[in-house]
């Protein structure tokens, strides 16, 4: 039975896929510098003066100062944030008057490790490798979670499945590192309670010669996960739970929203959202697409479309667990106007999905994964230059910590603020 099991799983879980030869050191290099320039473009006024974002101050910086390496394990909003708290951290080694440099500098590298994550995942086909690390600077989004320490977590979950669908047999030491990574981020981020299942379902469809490291990979996904639950447990107010019960509100906040954000952008999706008689044109033309594009995916083959369903389901995962907070209010986020980091997952998710489904579809289907991939761009074109933080002069309010007790240092967003002492 269970091995009957481990074949329907293997049938329909992209867990068997084949590796590929790995990029070059140089073309690794390329991807890097490439990377750090397109970040450049769509934010160069994070590079000539970076700014503090929200809880970069109000939380990292002021407990990092007040409570030294006891904040590294801090829980905030009800989960812990190991990877930026140890940044946080790190960065009292430097005067406070560069700490918005040191969080900018880290924030990027984390971006550029997970860019260069992707290049090297074995089951990935070389163009892949080189196409999936812009996916993650491409997908229409507005540049929150860019370059600030606040939201790199969002960066290394994308992470999460990935490490998950890893190809075995690649020796201790890589072993170790991949179970280190998994242990960062699932100590930084509440998505692995989300992924958790592929930790779970990978040793299952292993052989028993290879399973050490899937045993090893569900251990440390484990441990992440009860540790994670009961901190979320333990933080949550015994209320009980509200949930707005109108069906067309959830239909809203999980279907049309996010699917006009990722083909409309935000322009004609904000036209959309005003004016009624192009809301219906917009709406029925957005369905029949996504309804061919759906048939197109479906009928393609389930050895070559299982990969892109996955990633779909992966999006659709994402997106509900985005609203585990707000299950009360789901028409709160909308994307480009409120809550933006909450669709950078799923909009990364399915944009895997259509650069995999062109890459291995033929035919009127490959034209299709195509057309498909331009319009998403299109929509990333309607964000693509980061709205500019406001100087807010850190360094002058710093200077000013001289010659008082305590100071209240403006921050971005507009209405947050950090109290600093000397």
């Amino acid at each position: 039975m269970k091995i009957a099991l481990s074949k329907q799983i293997k049938k329909y879980l992209p867990f068997d896929l084949p590796e590929h030869p790995p990029l070059l050191w140089y073309e690794k290099l390329v991807i890097a510098f490439s990377a750090i320039i397109l970040v450049f473009f769509r934010a160069p006024y994070e590079f000539a003066n970076p700014q503090l974002w929200a809880e970069d101050g109000t939380i990292f910086l002021s407990q990092a100062r007040t409570l030294g390496f006891q904040s590294v394990v801090t829980p905030y909003a009800g989960y812990l944030h190991v990877l930026p708290r140890f940044i946080a951290f790190f960065a009292q080694l430097f005067p406070l008057a560069n700490i918005p440099l040191v969080y900018f500098t880290a924030s990027l590298l984390v971006l550029i490790f997970t860019c260069c994550y992707l290049a090297e995942v074995p089951w990935l086909p070389p163009k892949l490798k080189i196409i999936f690390p812009f996916v993650i600077l491409l997908a229409p989004h507005n540049g929150e979670i860019f370059l600030t320490l606040t939201n790199i977590h969002w960066l290394c979950a994308i992470l999460l499945p990935f490490i998950a669908f890893n190809t075995h047999r690649h020796g201790a030491r890589h072993l170790i590192k991949t179970a280190l990574l998994l242990l960062v981020i699932g100590l930084s981020d509440p998505f692995v309670i989300v992924f958790y299942l592929l930790f779970v379902i990978r040793p299952l469809i292993t052989p028993k010669t290879d399973r050490k490291d899937a045993f090893v990979l569900w251990l440390v996904a484990t441990l992440t996960v009860s540790i994670q639950l009961f901190i979320f447990h333990s933080n949550q107010p015994h209320e009980h739970l509200l949930i707005d019960t109108n069906i067309w509100h959830w239909i809203e906040a999980t279907l049309v929203r996010p699917t006009a954000g990722l083909f409309l952008g935000k322009e004609v999706g904000w036209i959309g959202y005003t004016v009624p008689a192009a809301s219906y044109i917009l709406g029925i033309g957005l369905s029949l697409f996504c309804a061919i594009l759906s048939y197109a995916i479906l009928t393609s083959g389930w050895q070559t479309n299982r990969v892109s369903v996955g990633f779909v389901v992966l999006a659709c995962l994402s997106l509900l667990a985005s609203f585990v907070r707000l299950c009360d209010r789901p028409l709160l986020l909308a994307p480009f106007v409120a809550g933006e980091r909450y669709y950078f997952l799923p909009f990364v998710f399915v944009c895997f999905a259509l650069v995999w489904f062109y890459y291995t579809a033929i035919g009127w289907r490959k034209q299709l994964g195509l057309y498909a991939c331009c319009i998403v761009l299109l929509s990333t074109a309607s964000v693509f230059q980061c709205p500019r933080k406001t100087d807010l002069h850190w360094r002058d309010h710093i200077a000013n910590l001289k010659n008082e007790k305590s100071i209240s240092v403006p921050l971005n967003p507009p209405g947050w603020n950090v109290i600093l002492y000397r």
